[in-house]
């Protein structure tokens, strides 16, 4: 069984697509058919590190002598090598 599929991108006259009621398209207009539209849901708000959680990290972070022991950390605690970039960038 074979299903002819049909690009948004490129559309020729008389384009269309296998099933009823799907994509047709003629020209350059595309008629997405009865699909849902797309929702969009406000931005999330980025995480952010109190003191309580920061300091003993950071703490346990500047220990770590081991080849992989900090990064085992940053993986457990959530973290990236740029949260204690910005950590000791940062004014006690």
């Amino acid at each position: 069984m074979s299903e002819t599929i049909v690009s948004p991108f490129i559309c020729g006259e008389g384009a269309e697509a296998a099933d009823e009621g799907s994509l047709t398209a003629v020209g350059s207009y595309v008629d997405w058919g009865d699909r849902p539209a797309i929702e969009v849901t406000e931005k999330l708000q980025q995480r952010g590190f109190d003191k309580a959680f920061t300091l003993p990290n950071f703490a346990e972070a500047n220990r770590c002598n081991g080849h992989g022991k900090l990064g085992e950390l940053l993986r457990r605690e959530g973290c990236c090598s740029s949260h204690l970039s910005t950590w000791r960038a940062q004014p006690d």
